[in-house]
């Protein structure tokens, strides 16, 4: 499956993914993914202060990519996207960094 290439970084996210990507070191049974995390809570349920809901960068089981995730491009790189809309291959997105402590990132289509 070829790439998707109808997203673009902006220049804050592409800094802070190319750092955090950096930093890690995937198993042979693992891929870099887009993944959404919609909540962070500390031990006692109560929500982290700060969390913002959004996609994280990061390795993700290989074995647990479904066949709607998506093959997505960004910075050079190849990630595995979990989609959270119905993506649209005529529309053009925008990924920006949303919360530098927690590298939390939002997808929208560019307008």
């Amino acid at each position: 499956m070829a790439a998707i290439t109808n997203i673009a970084l902006t220049g804050t996210a592409s800094r802070a993914i190319g750092q955090h990507v950096s930093r890690i070191s995937l198993t042979p049974d693992e891929v870099f993914a887009v993944y959404y995390a919609a909540s962070f809570t500390n031990k006692d349920g109560t929500p982290v202060d700060g969390f913002l809901p959004g996609y994280m960068v990061g390795p993700w089981p290989s074995k647990l990519l479904s066949p709607k995730w998506l093959v997505v491009r960004l910075g050079g790189r190849e990630f595995n996207l979990m989609p959270r809309f119905e993506w649209n291959a005529s529309d053009k997105y925008l990924m920006d960094l949303i919360s530098e402590p927690y590298g939390l990132f939002s997808i929208q289509p560019q307008r």
